[in-house]
């Protein structure tokens, strides 16, 4: 392990915040929500009466906004951005 005053020379902070998560609109949070119950593609359609596909569509796109690789990932994030 380096000494903190390594880390400082270097640039690097050993604390750095994660990105903030883009702001999104009220659809979008609405399915963030159901995503984060762990609600599957064709439950989220229903509830927001929107094909299944149109709920894969949209969840990849907010996948690419949060810059997270996996739908876990991104209810995990939405878990957290919806908590605060």
């Amino acid at each position: 392990m380096r000494a903190p005053d390594t880390l400082r020379l270097n640039g690097s902070h050993p604390f750095t915040r994660p990105p903030e998560p883009p702001r999104l609109p009220a659809d979008q949070l609405e399915l963030l929500r159901l995503l984060a119950t762990g609600l599957s593609d064709q439950a989220i359609g229903r509830r927001l009466d929107l094909s299944r596909r149109t709920v894969q569509r949209r969840v990849r796109s907010l996948m690419d906004s949060f810059g997270v690789q996996t739908r876990f990932q991104l209810g995990m994030r939405a878990a957290t951005q919806l908590e605060s």
